[in-house]
């Protein structure tokens, strides 16, 4: 059999009544009761409450910017709010037009270029466009992901252009062709036009 273990090591006396007193309150049944114990833990500052609910605040303006800033084109009875394409439905629209048996017969014969349409490829779109690919336009662009979306079908769309009668929008979509899309440059426009 294992030896017995060694028994607990005493505790000092002031740290027993420190402990004892400790629990006689929170077990006491006079008025307030626990709730002295629970006023001792510490709480959430208030300026750490106000600057939670500022960055809350700010996110959301943030993220709603754009269709806020839509509004005046369709206050003034022109277009309708901005309301951004998910990634997914691209896919599924951008997929439904490649099923078409027309552009599988251009794909099959050459027509349209080869080149798969994927972000590697898309930096070489500019140097083998064929004049014989589509033209891809959108009214009402937005941001114009849809027109970069397109011109990364390089081997369906040889041109991609968003007209836009938002001003903000137009401009937003030109600052990212120009920063975040300049491999699409050539290949893509935007017009502020109704």
């Amino acid at each position: 059999p294992a030896p017995p273990a060694p028994p607990a090591p005493p505790i000092p006396p002031r740290e027993e009544q420190e402990l004892m007193s400790l629990l006689g309150q929170i077990f006491e049944e006079e008025e307030g009761g626990g709730d002295q114990i629970y006023n001792k833990v510490e709480k959430p500052s208030e300026t750490g409450r106000s600057w939670i609910s500022m960055g809350l605040a700010t996110a959301f303006v943030v993220a709603h910017g754009a269709i806020v800033l839509s509004l005046p084109p369709v206050i003034q009875g022109k277009g309708a709010p901005y309301l951004p394409t998910k990634s997914t439905t691209m896919d599924r629209m951008f997929a439904l037009i490649r099923k078409q048996p027309q552009i599988q017969k251009k794909l099959q014969n050459g027509r349209l270029l080869a080149s798969s349409p994927s972000l590697s490829s898309a930096s070489t779109s500019t140097s083998t466009t064929s004049s014989v690919g589509m033209k891809f336009v959108d009214l009402g662009s937005g941001d114009g992901r849809m027109v970069f979306r397109a011109a990364r079908e390089t081997n369906l769309f040889r041109h991609s252009i968003g007209y836009e009668i938002n001003p903000v929008l137009h401009m937003f979509a030109q600052t990212r062709r120009l920063v975040q899309f300049p491999s699409f440059y050539s290949n893509t426009l935007f017009y502020r036009k109704d």
